[in-house]
């Protein structure tokens, strides 16, 4: 009979030891690179890099909780031309922020992949310039210039791979289907995808 608690009692103890080894808070930053392509012809696209912060709580070796924000945000330049006018738009991501359900399958010890659900706020702010063109194609008379802003939010999806060095340090990479921005003008509407591939580093205490 002591045997048997013996055995039971050391089984316990080793699902605890390895429960706890698979739980813990997490910090790590991402580097990711979001396109916005417009369901509009010839309309172009625009490829704007941001740097995330990510924080995060792996509840079990399967199931994590993740938050993630962006600190740093490029602009993209996107140019068209007709032949009545040439225009360039700069595009912006002025602030973004994702909570993620997150679960992941272990391949190995040092491997694993995951497929988490999302939900992502995102605001986006440009500015452009147009040029009227003369009957030669070269610029004439004073730009024109603007700025705009849409936001939207929803729910995303993403899948990515993780590997680990060590039971603190690990890189992952995914890709992420973001929301749809819907924008209306007065009486005309757009409709923008939205999706993302990133590459990022983090720390578990």
């Amino acid at each position: 009979m002591k045997k048997v608690v013996l055995l039971v009692s050391s089984l316990a103890l080793a699902g605890l030891s390895s429960s706890a080894l698979a739980n813990g808070i997490y910090l790590g930053a991402a580097y990711n690179n979001q396109k916005l392509s417009p369901n509009e012809a010839d309309a172009g696209s625009f490829s704007v890099k941001t740097v995330d912060l990510v924080a995060g709580y792996q509840v079990n070796q399967y199931f994590s909780v993740e938050a993630n924000v962006v600190v740093s945000s490029n602009d993209d330049l996107f140019e068209a031309k007709d032949a009545y006018y040439f225009t360039q738009e700069y595009v912006d991501i002025d602030s973004q922020w994702s909570l993620k359900a997150k679960g992941t399958y272990p391949i190995s010890d040092a491997f694993s992949v995951f497929a988490y659900a999302s939900y992502l706020d995102t605001e986006i702010k440009g500015e452009f310039v147009e040029f009227r063109l003369d009957e030669n194609g070269a610029t004439t008379g004073i730009p024109s210039r603007g700025s705009f802003a849409f936001s939207d939010s929803g729910v995303g999806f993403g899948l990515g791979a993780q590997y680990n060095f060590n039971e603190n340090w690990a890189v992952y990479a995914d890709y992420s289907l973001h929301p749809d921005f819907e924008i209306n003008v007065g009486e005309s509407s757009a409709k923008i995808d939205h999706d993302s591939f990133s590459f990022g580093v983090t720390y578990k205490f």
